[in-house]
């Protein structure tokens, strides 16, 4: 008799486990040199279980940083409903913000370094690619929703809430890529510094 089909709970467990020892092995050994192998060994599970569940490190590596999206985001929609002041939750954010990108600096600087290193088949690529849009179209409506608490509340001067997401997004994506040991760059507290440029601007008054 052959062996019963893994239940989707069971399934959902390995699968978890893969990811979660890819994400040791990756943080260990860095993408380029990280292997199937010892990401297998890591998970207590066979090489071939985890080509059952992932096409190879990139599949990995996507689905680790769609996770984390996930979560991100989660944390972003619980922060938008909680209770708080606009100033209150605009620090939160940031400081969550620059948390999650250093906690996700090796897809980060793969993406910026070597992204060929990330390529997968075009129907698996594509579809890896559409669902991390929609998780950061989804980041930019819920940060859209914080800044529009800060207008209703006379913190911020009436503008397109979107379009102000995506200039504070843009300001913080760009201080993520300077990185904080950039000659010259005053960096030492990210969150205070995009409070100054996004809030009082860079004038001088």
């Amino acid at each position: 008799m052959g062996r019963s089909p893994m239940k989707r709970e069971d399934r959902d467990r390995v699968r978890a486990r893969i990811l979660d020892a890819a994400g040791v092995v990756f943080a260990r050994d860095g993408f380029e040199r990280a292997h199937i192998d010892d990401i297998a060994v890591e998970a207590g599970v066979s090489t071939g279980t985890v080509y059952n569940y992932f096409a190879g490190k990139a599949a990995l590596m996507l689905d680790l940083h769609q996770q984390s999206l996930d979560a991100a985001n989660a944390d972003v929609a619980g922060l938008v409903a909680g209770p708080g002041s606009f100033d209150e939750k605009l620090d939160l954010y940031l400081g969550n913000f620059f948390r999650f990108t250093g906690e996700n600096q090796a897809f980060l600087a793969i993406l910026r370094d070597s992204p060929h290193l990330l390529q997968l088949s075009p129907h698996h690529a594509e579809d890896q690619a559409r669902r991390i849009f929609l998780l950061v179209d989804r980041h930019l409506g819920l940060v859209a929703d914080l800044l529009r608490a800060g207008i209703e509340e006379g913190v911020l001067a009436p503008s397109d809430p979107h379009v102000l997401a995506t200039v504070l997004m843009g300001v913080t994506r760009s201080l993520v890529l300077l990185g904080t040991g950039a000659p010259g760059a005053d960096l030492a507290d990210p969150v205070a510094l995009v409070r100054r440029l996004f809030l009082d601007g860079a004038r001088a008054r």
